[in-house]
């Protein structure tokens, strides 16, 4: 993943949440390229190439007229199919002109685009189809690579230092966890044991105790998906999609799903959500210093510790090349 050129994967990334594509036209980057998003007459969503053929201009600068995209230059309109429809003050036949057209589908509240050969379907989240949890999607963003912010979030060495007291750091006693990575095909497993809860403020609030397992499983092309249980019951469920706006921002949609349990799980969010962001807002700001210091040096190869077991399969998974751990399963312990 290194060199001046940035590598992205193909694949279907969310680009935004359904809430937020409503009548006015939505400008978002997927992997360095400008789209429009808007909804057709039909209240489809459509992704296009935001730039107008005629004079380049951003079409997200326009207007849906319709269920059609409206440049704000010269006026000429835009089908849900990318082809011309209108040209002001034309007469005639009317030429064949088209912006490039992405593939959309509309998945667990989010607006998903698809880039290149990827996969022919969205991954269904583990929580999905079950009437009894209650979940919540929060849309956030870090000023980073997409390799660096899949890493952070799967580091466990960072929490007791860039958020410290609030995911661990409150004990005196730090406890061997046993930590093990494997892979099932093209699908990355991290699982930890040992660590009946995290001794920091989140897990003190929401009442955590007795965690009786964690998994992680990491997907292409940029999945994280941890599963909880307490007490040898399902607790928390946290749906990670990442989607790589460019190489120096990294788009993720983050879906809590927790069971219900007699209105304990609108508690349990009111109180874990609250802190949730906070310990976003200092990744974020971590991930933005570290990302501006690399470019600043000149893009550097990062110094690699015993710990960072991660990289190296992340590298892999999101090229579709084989991580090393299905060959080599990783099992050691950590204190944490």
């Amino acid at each position: 993943m290194s060199g001046t050129e940035p590598f992205y994967p193909d694949g279907w990334f969310p680009v935004a949440t359904s809430r937020e594509l409503g009548r006015k036209p939505l400008r978002r980057f997927l992997c360095g390229v400008p789209l429009v998003l808007f909804r057709d007459s039909a209240k489809a969503a459509v992704a296009l190439h935001d730039r107008c053929p005629h004079r380049h201009a951003p079409l997200s600068d326009g207007r849906v007229v319709d269920g059609e995209i409206e440049c704000p230059y010269h006026g000429w309109r835009f089908n849900s199919e990318g082809r011309c429809t209108a040209i002001p003050f034309h007469d005639g036949a009317m030429p064949q002109r088209f912006v490039a057209r992405l593939p959309v589908e509309e998945r667990h509240g989010l607006v998903f685009v698809k880039r290149g050969d990827g996969d022919a379907s969205i991954y269904t989240p583990y929580w999905e189809g079950d009437g009894r949890t209650l979940s919540k999607i929060i849309p956030t963003e870090a000023e980073t690579r997409l390799i660096d912010v899949m890493e952070n979030v799967l580091d466990p060495t960072h929490t007791a230092f860039t958020h410290n007291t609030l995911m661990r750091g409150m004990g005196e006693k730090r406890p061997k966890v046993a930590v093990s990575v494997t892979a099932n095909g093209y699908k990355l497993e991290l699982a930890f044991d040992g660590e009946t809860a995290q001794d920091g403020l989140v897990s003190k609030l929401t009442g955590e105790r007795n965690r009786t397992g964690s998994l992680t499983n990491i997907l292409h092309p940029g999945i994280v998906e941890a599963v909880y249980w307490q007490d040898h019951r399902l607790n928390l469920v946290t749906t990670v999609y990442f989607s790589p706006a460019h190489e120096s921002l990294t788009r993720g949609f983050i879906v809590l799903a927790t069971p219900m349990k007699a209105g304990l799980a609108y508690l349990k969010a009111a109180v874990f959500i609250p802190m949730f962001r906070m310990i976003i807002r200092q990744d974020r700001t971590v991930l933005k210093a570290s990302h501006a210091n690399w470019k600043t040096f000149d893009r550097p190869q990062p110094a690699v510790s015993p710990h960072d077991y991660m990289r190296p399969n992340l590298e892999a998974l999101l090229r579709r090349q084989r991580p090393p751990v299905a060959d080599e399963p990783l099992s050691f312990e950590l204190r944490l």
